[in-house]
């Protein structure tokens, strides 16, 4: 019921589902869940979408940037935004517009997990 209120409300044509990404400079993939069109929440951006079953936290903004840098030259100029989708019939929709500082913090992110790799640890 939720998604179907998220998805009357906010509008737009859904033109990906389930999308996988790879990012090959900094070697990580993932898979996104929709990518929408002329939606009512980024009228003249595609919409990459994360949909969550419950709240989404922060750590949501840097992912939908990961998902978005490995995107290539579309996800540059894509908006980005979560759904958590509640089992009483509503969703919470959250933005996120600070693309820069997300990315700076995803690219913290990669760098970590690069540095513990060369030193053996998980």
């Amino acid at each position: 019921q939720s998604w179907e209120k998220f998805r009357k409300e906010a509008g737009g044509q859904i033109i990906g589902i389930e999308v996988k990404v790879k990012s090959v400079r900094y070697d990580y993939e993932g898979t996104l869940d929709r990518l929408i069109i002329n939606t009512n929440l980024a009228p003249k951006k595609t919409l990459l979408l994360d949909i969550k079953t419950n709240l989404a936290d922060e750590a949501t903004a840097l992912q939908t940037s990961g998902y978005a840098m490995a995107w290539g030259k579309y996800g540059a100029k894509c908006a980005r935004g979560s759904v958590a989708l509640k089992d009483d019939g509503t969703y919470r929709y959250t933005p996120y517009p600070d693309d820069s500082l997300d990315k700076a913090a995803w690219m913290g992110c990669l760098q970590l997990v690069a540095w513990k790799t060369r030193r053996g640890m998980k």
